[in-house]
């Protein structure tokens, strides 16, 4: 996934190199890697306000996984887990981003817990809190775009619109997004899979160049969840963070498939233009 270490609005740049190193880098990824799933700047899942610096290119390691309990589960499950590899670049007020999938099994039929295999991610800023008369930011944006569809179920694009409110210290997050991690329908009831994003970051050390930020989110849907994570920015080159999911229940409300704990870790670093 992308960062969830954002400072307000932007990701903090480091010292500059070429273009033509940093273009480089990213076809030799690419090269490397194949395929791909993008999702833009986070909380934990719930998309922020925030995007990528002007100019700058993100590298991201990180590995999604699913803790499943039930033999039942584990048995139908394929693939549980997959390192994730990750683009993302910044303009003056968007970003766009592109993952790829280290197992493509994590994707497709054989476990279906992945939106992919290739998608893209954009993000654009509407509003900025602090700016002109803005009093919030607002962004809206899309992820899970160009998925494979399965079936009529899953995999489908995510919109979404989100809102953010900074305050002393922390800022409260409150958005809306359809197909929520890319299910159009999550449940044999069969309804649509659209609902409610809130979210709250705060930094709990502060320090000059090496600041420790808690996250918290809810993501809304028949798979209720929430997310707790921390993150910590080195410098101005590296950054990591790490996540972990609770469904509110463990079980869908109709079908009663087990809704798993999951996480997620990343490692990423910055290259500006």
């Amino acid at each position: 996934m992308m960062p969830k270490f954002n400072t307000p609005e932007v990701v903090m740049p480091f010292d500059r190199i070429s273009r033509s190193a940093a273009l480089t880098c990213v076809l030799a990824l690419a090269v490397l890697v194949g395929p791909a799933l993008a999702v833009p700047t986070l909380i934990n899942y719930a998309p922020t306000v925030d995007t990528i610096a002007k100019d700058t290119l993100m590298l991201q390691l990180s590995y999604y996984k699913f803790n499943f309990k039930d033999d039942a589960s584990k048995a139908a499950i394929k693939e549980d887990g997959s390192w994730i590899y990750s683009l993302g670049y910044g303009f003056k007020k968007a970003e766009i981003g592109v993952d790829v999938i280290g197992d493509k099994s994590f994707t497709n039929m054989d476990s279906a817990l992945y939106a992919g295999p290739t998608a893209w991610n954009v993000k654009y800023r509407l509003l900025t809190q602090g700016q002109g008369h803005d009093t919030f930011s607002l962004a809206i944006g899309a992820y899970n775009l160009g998925v494979k569809e399965y079936t009529q179920d899953f995999y489908g694009p995510a919109p979404y619109i989100m809102a953010a409110k900074s305050f002393d210290g922390f800022r409260l997050h409150l958005g809306y997004q359809f197909n929520i991690l890319g299910y159009k329908r999550l449940d044999t009831d069969r309804k649509r899979n659209n609902d409610f994003l809130a979210g709250f970051d705060a930094v709990i050390i502060k320090h000059k160049t090496n600041p420790v930020s808690v996250y918290i989110d809810y993501t809304g849907g028949p798979g209720k969840m929430i997310g707790v994570g921390v993150g910590q920015t080195l410098g101005s080159k590296w950054a990591w963070a790490l996540s972990t999911y609770h469904p509110i229940k463990s079980r869908l409300p109709t079908s009663g498939f087990e809704l798993p704990k999951q996480w997620w870790f990343g490692l990423s670093h910055y290259i500006p233009f």
